[in-house]
């Protein structure tokens, strides 16, 4: 071990012990802490209680205002078109939602925006003519799944 490391721990030592003899200061303010801190006072910063904490719930209009007024220009919705009311109407909707399941309100509005993203981006695969045609297919192959149960019923 060299000099100067020889140097740092006993001033190290030195400094706790300086500290150690002042008192230790319950705090719940932090910069009143790293006051005290610096002016070498042992210094516990306090949690708050359980129930001191202020309790903030989540306001599905206003975050939804927040939101939309972005897309719209303005947040005065007044000034909002009947079409832009009827989707904010739907976002408070979701958002209340998502607030009673216990979720984030944000993840109706993220997820709102990803289907919006999807929609406008990734072209169908199938025309809505040939999934009607599918679907009657389908309708017609369970009508015969129908037949074919009564006759094995008609057997057994």
């Amino acid at each position: 071990m060299s000099d100067n490391n020889i140097n740092y721990l006993y001033s190290k030592v030195i400094s706790e012990q300086t500290m150690s003899t002042k008192d230790t200061i319950s705090t719940r303010k932090e910069p009143k802490a790293i006051e005290l801190a610096n002016k070498g006072y042992n210094v516990r910063l306090e949690k708050k209680e359980m129930g001191e904490a202020k309790k903030t719930k989540a306001n599905p209009w206003a975050i939804c205002t927040a939101q939309l007024k972005k897309e719209f220009g303005t947040s005065e919705r007044s000034e909002w078109t009947k079409g832009q009311m009827n989707k904010y109407e739907r976002c408070v909707k979701g958002v209340k939602k998502t607030i009673e399941e216990g979720k984030n309100p944000y993840e109706f509005l993220i997820e709102q925006k990803m289907s919006e993203l999807v929609e406008k981006h990734l072209t169908p695969k199938i025309s809505k003519k040939d999934l009607l045609e599918a679907f009657e297919v389908l309708d017609g192959a369970w009508d015969m799944v129908d037949v074919l149960n009564e006759r094995v019923d008609e057997y057994m």
